[in-house]
């Protein structure tokens, strides 16, 4: 006498019931990676010689959506290089320092716009929260400020607040007040989101496994 083996292969089964529970849970994909913008771009520049101390400058500023930094820049007002190199941060603005880069000096950065820029690790921006971006200067510096005279296009998900400095050696919060200087910049990404699939293909999805589960156990009773 032959004696069937009724029993289903465990991994077969277990396959089955993992992929109709992903299905049924899951109601999401990845989606395609965003386009990277600039926070802002200058159309006309005011030039003015560098500090005669030692200096952190930048600007405040919000988002409007979620954002994901990714790289830093400094103004290379004659965009043939820089004298020095400049150390660039974005910090909250309690102060705590989120990413930070050093754009070097001469022409080693890639030109873009009028800025050169150095890759950072990545940092998520959102909105509700007031942040700040500053560049270094050595008070020898002789590379010039993009003062706040000058004719920029900030992108409408960046919101410029005001100037920030402060007057020390080495990269630092810049914590005060002061005029505006846009020699720092940043490129972000909007940040991923993950998309609802259309229930209509959550369900049929969802339905189909269903099916071949119950149809496996029925063939598995035979």
């Amino acid at each position: 006498m032959v004696i069937r083996d009724r029993r289903l292969p465990g991994s077969s089964l277990r396959g089955l019931l993992v992929g109709f529970l992903l299905v049924a849970t899951t109601s999401t994909a990845l989606p395609a990676q965003a386009q990277v913008f600039t926070a802002f771009t200058q159309t006309q520049s005011t030039n003015n010689i560098g500090w005669g101390v030692n200096t952190t400058r930048g600007w405040t500023f919000t988002v409007s959506t979620p954002l994901v930094v990714e790289e830093l820049a400094f103004w290379d007002s004659d965009l043939n290089g820089l004298a020095q190199p400049h150390p660039v941060g974005v910090w909250t603005n309690a102060g705590l320092l989120l990413t930070s880069a050093t754009v070097p000096a001469g022409t080693t950065a890639p030109l873009d716009g009028t800025f050169r820029w150095v890759a950072t690790p990545a940092v998520t921006l959102q909105p509700g929260t007031t942040y700040v971006i500053g560049a270094y200067w050595e008070a020898a510096s002789p590379d010039t400020r993009l003062g706040g005279g000058a004719s920029v296009a900030f992108d409408p998900r960046v919101t410029l607040l005001g100037g920030r400095g402060i007057n020390t050696v080495g990269l630092a919060f810049p914590s005060l007040d002061v005029a505006l200087e846009l020699n720092a910049n940043f490129k972000a990404r909007p940040a991923p989101t993950i998309p609802a699939l259309p229930r209509a293909a959550l369900f049929t999805l969802a339905a189909l496994l269903l099916g071949a589960c119950l149809l496996a156990l029925r063939r598995a009773r035979q």
